[in-house]
């Protein structure tokens, strides 16, 4: 589907089919060098039942992997969305801003 996201200028994809939390951002556009030209994916998959320990692939893409439970919580804010991700115990894990 990465042709699709690119096509379509998609800024954030979210899925959750291994139980952990993996973020990374690659480049729309790979000959471009703008740090806002970028498609963010991210695993959220870890809110409760057994934890992928052993089936983490990295893709050499994600910056970010947690393998313990967490949530995600997003504001949108007119043309902001803020993303924070934190464990069970509500330590920020991660967190991201896209501005469009």
């Amino acid at each position: 589907y990465d042709a699709l996201f690119r096509r379509h200028n998609v800024d954030l994809v979210v899925s959750g089919h291994q139980h952990n939390y993996q973020r990374g951002t690659v480049q729309r556009n790979p000959q471009s060098a703008d740090p806002a030209d970028t498609i963010t994916y991210a695993i959220v998959g870890g809110a409760g039942g057994e934890l992928d320990l052993e089936r983490v692939e990295s893709w050499n893409m994600y910056n970010v992997t947690y393998l313990g439970h967490h949530f995600v919580s997003l504001e949108v804010d007119s043309r902001q969305l803020r993303w924070l991700a934190k464990n069970k115990a509500g330590s920020i894990i991660d967190q991201f801003n896209i501005v469009r």
